[in-house]
């Protein structure tokens, strides 16, 4: 006998209509989640819907030393787990900088917390880079995260970005999408 983890039980004994009693001919084939195998997009609430917002190198945010700015946001759809992907991009130009702080963040201009918070349950949400950088030219560093939220309404996300610097100019610019797990 096969032993399930109760997940797994409760997932396959959800009764008709569930993944294992699906029908003959439906083109799905039971105990298997079927994928979209047309080419068309995820419909709103189903597992794979995606979300994303970019900001790109010309129309990069400047930042003011030490004072967190928004990137970008999008808003999640209601009730559900999201994997959230973000990439920044921070653009020093004869810069001096030591820090570089981003990530994604449910409060506007505000960084997100390092450690795991009710909503959010795996990954790391607050990216932190410190090194010194002294550019005379153009110089530009990336930083990324991933996280797990749990979400019960619509939730704006914010993208927010952080650096300090203290001569030159930093801006930033980048991406953050959400993909829905569960």
């Amino acid at each position: 006998m096969i032993r399930r983890p109760s997940f797994l039980r409760t997932f396959f004994s959800l009764g008709t209509g569930d993944i294992q009693t699906l029908s003959p001919g439906s083109g799905a084939i039971a105990g298997h989640l079927p994928g979209l195998t047309t080419g068309g997009t995820v419909t709103t609430g189903s597992i794979g819907e995606q979300t994303s917002s970019t900001i790109v190198s010309g129309s990069a945010v400047a930042l003011t030393t030490a004072t967190s700015a928004n990137i970008t946001n999008i808003t999640t759809t209601s009730g559900g787990i999201f994997l959230v992907l973000t990439s920044t991009n921070f653009v020093l130009a004869a810069a001096t900088a030591t820090l570089f702080q981003c990530g994604p963040s449910n409060a506007t201009a505000t960084l997100p917390g390092q450690t795991s918070s009710p909503t959010t349950y795996a990954g790391e949400n607050l990216v932190v880079w410190g090194d010194n950088y002294i550019t005379t030219g153009t110089f530009t560093i990336q930083l990324r995260s991933q996280s797990l939220i749990i979400v019960g309404s619509a939730t704006q996300l914010f993208l927010v970005a952080n650096a300090t610097f203290s001569a030159g100019t930093v801006s930033a610019y980048g991406t953050i999408s959400t993909i829905r797990v569960g």
